[in-house]
């Protein structure tokens, strides 16, 4: 039984969508835009979304949560739309820890469901905006890669 446990365990995670990187470059056709960037990798496949806008912390973050929605509707195909609801920088008073939490929303097949993340801040900001999303939406695109 325990073999039977540990293979399910290392099939979900050969099918989780990882994170790979997230670059910003400056965008050359505006002043005061960004260019952002996320790769994820799904079995080897590299996935990737590209989004402009104002190159502002909070306006970064959101691009790259959006960014990380297009990559992951590349990996599932047309199996379910996604948008993102809300993204919000928060700190934890009582354990003074920062985190970033989304809220986004996920339909398959007629059936919608609000998705919720979160990761704590340790570094790059972009990258746990990312891993945020990540956190939402991994458990509930299973399904499409079965």
């Amino acid at each position: 039984m325990e073999v039977d446990q540990k293979t399910e365990t290392e099939q979900v995670q050969k099918r989780a969508l990882k994170l790979k990187e997230v670059f910003v470059e400056p965008d050359t056709a505006e002043a005061d835009k960004c260019r952002v960037t996320v790769r994820l990798s799904n079995k080897g496949v590299l996935l990737s979304g590209t989004r402009t806008g104002p190159d502002t912390p909070d306006y970064k973050i959101m691009l790259t949560a959006l960014c990380t929605i297009d990559a992951l509707l590349q990996a599932i195909k047309d199996c379910a739309k996604m948008e993102l609801l809300f993204i919000e920088r928060q700190k934890l008073e009582k354990v003074d820890r920062e985190i970033i939490m989304v809220l986004v929303d996920v339909d398959i097949d007629g059936e919608t469901r609000a998705a919720t993340g979160a990761c704590q801040i340790k570094g790059n900001l972009l990258e746990t905006a990312a891993r945020a999303v990540l956190d939402a939406t991994n458990r509930i695109l299973e399904r499409c890669f079965e």
